[in-house]
């Protein structure tokens, strides 16, 4: 008997049972991708909201009269992707809400949306995503920035700010109203401009804390963290109330808001801005 063909049919079908059962579920579902441009006219913002997922969002200033927004899409198959919409719907308040809108309602695994967006102004920010980074510059209004996994980021901003991410750095630069900065996995960057009084609220669990507050700066501050070292450097115009191996608490003018800068495991390091 000639077992050579059945050896090699084994042969075969341990390979495939193998493949099946060490590959990731959902290797087997090919991408899809698409970039889309969508522009809106020129009429004049209010706050720009942005919602997606599983996608990076960045918004920056431009020249132009109106909205460009640069969605970059990924679905599972090219029929849900030819299904998929990208909305920039103007809402009564003047907002501009800019989403997608997945087949079926809603997104399946692996799918997601990224924007790059720029617009000519903005009173306020609202740039929401699941899995990927989110940055703004050059604006103005309360503004909230949220992502769930990835970095997030504001520059050259005159209003208050919320950021909040999960696993990610934070950088908030040259702010010029009062920052909640909440990270549980990352280091954060600050520094507010030389006229912001505050006050700032600023956490991570795990990550090393840079603060530079302007000299317009007043309250009560209160540093501290679990495993690391408290730094102050040059804070001119600060009065220091008690200090220890973990807590600092600073009292700069006759303001009485609170500030508190927190992490559990790195270093806080407080400067002053220029």
């Amino acid at each position: 008997m000639n077992t050579k063909p059945f050896l090699v049919s084994l042969f075969v079908l341990f390979g495939v049972l193998t493949l099946a059962l060490l590959a990731p579920a959902g290797c087997a579902m090919v991408t899809h991708e698409e970039t889309r441009v969508v522009e809106t006219d020129a009429v004049p913002l209010g706050a720009l909201v942005v919602d997606t997922r599983n996608g990076s969002i960045n918004v920056s200033r431009s020249d132009g009269p109106g909205a460009v927004i640069t969605a970059r899409l990924k679905a599972r198959s090219q029929e849900r992707l030819e299904q998929v919409e990208v909305v920039a719907h103007r809402r009564d308040d003047g907002a501009l809400h800019v989403y997608v809108e997945w087949p079926d309602g809603r997104a399946r695994s692996g799918e997601g949306c990224s924007f790059d967006i720029s617009v000519p102004d903005a009173e306020g920010l609202q740039l929401t995503t699941s899995n990927g980074s989110v940055a703004a510059r050059g604006f103005r209004g309360e503004s909230r920035l949220r992502t769930s996994n990835g970095s997030v980021s504001i520059r050259d901003h005159d209003g208050p700010v919320s950021l909040r991410t999960s696993n990610g750095r934070i950088t908030a630069e040259e702010v010029s109203g009062p920052i909640e900065l909440r990270t549980s996995n990352g280091g954060v960057r600050a520094r507010l401009t030389p006229d912001n009084p505050g006050p700032v609220n600023v956490r991570s669990s795990n990550g090393t804390i840079t603060l530079a507050l302007g000299a317009a700066f007043e309250g009560d501050l209160e540093l501290r963290t679990s495993n690391g070292r408290i730094s102050l450097d040059d804070v001119e115009g600060m009065n220091l109330r008690s200090v220890s191996r973990s807590e600092v608490l600073l009292r700069a003018g006759d303001g009485d808001a609170h500030s508190v800068v927190r992490t559990s495991n790195g270093s806080i390091t407080l400067s002053q801005s220029k």
